[in-house]
């Protein structure tokens, strides 16, 4: 048993800063609150938010787009009002078709 832990003692002297390395990654990698697997699922969850963003700021944009079209012209708010609200001049007849 003595020359067993003398054998370890010497390869640990011989090898201490290999040893450390690995202890340290094993740390960095697998124990810490940070680990990999954590960092990989962070990442996974920002290019999801970035995406979602995209999307929300797409919709924005061409919202913004009818907005200003309602603001400046006049056959689009006459559109918009006879296709969803259902209004009408005098006396036109309109006839709705739901499906």
């Amino acid at each position: 048993m003595k020359t067993f832990l003398s054998q370890l003692w010497h390869y640990v002297g011989r090898h201490k800063y290999l040893i450390t390395v690995l202890a340290f990654l094993a740390i960095v990698c697998f124990l810490d609150s940070n680990n990999l697997l954590v960092r990989l699922r962070n990442r996974v969850e920002i290019n999801r938010l970035t995406a979602q963003r995209d999307d929300y700021q797409d919709a924005c944009d061409s919202l913004w787009g009818e907005l200003k079209a309602l603001e400046t012209d006049g056959k689009s708010l006459e559109k918009i009002a006879r296709e969803q609200y259902g209004m009408h001049e005098a006396g036109e007849d309109v006839f709705i078709i739901r499906k």
